[in-house]
C-alpha cells in the first residue's frame, strides 16, 4: 500500500465525514455562515453547496484518473475555508468543521488544520503530477484498512478536541 494511497483515503474520508456531518445538521452550519455576514441568499446557497462539494470531492478522488481534479476541488474548499477564517477575524464564531462533533472557534487552530490539509493535498497532487500513481487495483482489505485508519484519525482528533475543551471548562 503506497503512502499516496493513504493520503488520498485520509483526505477523502475527512471530506466525506465533514460534508455528511454538515448535511445532517445543516441548521448549525447555516448559523455559522450567518455569523460570517455573507448575506441571506449566499448563506442559504453556501450552506448546501459546501457540504455537497465536500462529498463530491470525496467521490472524484476515487474515480480512476481523476485524482488531480479531486485535489483541485480540495484547493477550492481550502480557499473557501480560508475566506471564512478571514471573515471571522476578531469574532468568536463556531468552526463547524465537523458539525457539533467538536466545539471549536474559527481561528488559529483552524489555520493549522487547513495548513495540514494543504500540505497533504500538495503531496497528493505532486505525487500524481510526477507520475507516482496509486495502483489501479487495490485490494478490498487495503481500502478497509485505509478507511478505518482515516476514521480513527478523525476520532482521535475529536477526542483530543473534547479533552482540551473539558480542561478549559474545568479551569
Amino acid at each position: 500500500m503506497s503512502e499516496l494511497f493513504i493520503v488520498k483515503v485520509l483526505l477523502g474520508t475527512i471530506f466525506l465525514f465533514s460534508g455528511a456531518i454538515k448535511l445532517m445538521n445543516i441548521k448549525s452550519f447555516e448559523k455559522t455562515l450567518k455569523s460570517l455576514d455573507l448575506g441571506k441568499r449566499i448563506t442559504k446557497f453556501v450552506a448546501f453547496f459546501i457540504p455537497l462539494f465536500e462529498l463530491a470531492t470525496f467521490m472524484v478522488l476515487f474515480i480512476p484518473g481523476y485524482t488531480i481534479m479531486g485535489s483541485i476541488f480540495i484547493y477550492v474548499l481550502l480557499i473557501c475555508f480560508s475566506y471564512a477564517i478571514w471573515k471571522a477575524k476578531y469574532k468568536k464564531i463556531k468552526c463547524n468543521c465537523f458539525g457539533s462533533l467538536t466545539d471549536e472557534e474559527l481561528g488559529f487552530n483552524t489555520i493549522i488544520k487547513l495548513s495540514v490539509l494543504f500540505i497533504m493535498n500538495c503531496i497528493l497532487m505532486a505525487g500524481n503530477i510526477l507520475g507516482k500513481s496509486i495502483p489501479a487495483i487495490v485490494s478490498v482489505q487495503e481500502y478497509v484498512f485505509a478507511f478505518i485508519f482515516s476514521f480513527l484519525v478523525i476520532v482521535l482528533y475529536s477526542l483530543c478536541s473534547l479533552i482540551i475543551l473539558y480542561k478549559k471548562s474545568a479551569v
